[in-house]
């Protein structure tokens, strides 16, 4: 866990690059510390739900940062990120939708 709000689970992005060092744009990697949990267009959600899918409690808050900011941009708990990702199409902005889980 990192400093901050007390049980606060902090999630850092970075930019993704392909093994050649080619910027993946759109993609990012979600960090928990050291730790990878995944490569996606929707970071935030993808990591609570990889954490859901490891046995992380749902209530515990999580709240995500770019690698260079010293500041939290998005602040949840696992169980609401994880229910939720963002879709877009070229005719409207980017919005909120509920996740289908399989």
């Amino acid at each position: 866990m990192s400093a901050g709000e007390p049980g606060m689970i902090r999630i850092t992005f970075r930019q993704a690059f392909d093994r050649y060092g080619n910027r993946l744009r759109g993609w990012f990697v979600a960090l928990l510390g050291d730790q990878q949990l995944c490569v996606s267009s929707n970071p935030f959600q993808a990591a609570a739900s990889r954490l859901i899918d490891a046995g992380w409690d749902p209530a515990l808050p999580i709240a995500g940062r770019p690698a260079e900011a010293n500041f939290d941009t998005l602040t949840s708990t696992i169980g609401e990120a994880a229910k939720w990702t963002i879709e877009e199409s070229g005719t409207v902005t980017p919005f909120f939708k509920k996740r289908m889980r399989l």
